[in-house]
């Protein structure tokens, strides 16, 4: 899964990123740390659009916040 703009929407729900991040998908297909630089670039891009409050305002913050970490894994970048 090498796809910045699945990435972005994969981290948009808790319930499916953690499952994600679980599965053997992850594991054997890791994105490396262009692609979800790019994913976070792209939830950046959407997150303007939302006036703060607003529910999808939260929602990519928390997706940024779940990238953010998966960036930072040690899996990230070994392949």
């Amino acid at each position: 899964m090498r796809n910045a703009e699945q990435i972005a929407e994969i981290a948009q729900s808790e319930h499916i990123w953690d499952s994600f991040v679980r599965s053997e998908l992850f594991v054997h297909a890791a994105p490396n740390e262009e692609v979800l630089n790019e994913a976070c670039h792209i939830l950046k891009k959407k997150l303007i659009r939302f006036a703060e409050g607003h529910p999808e305002r939260e929602r990519k913050k928390q997706a940024l916040q779940r990238l953010a970490l998966a960036v930072k894994s040690p899996a990230v970048g070994e392949r």
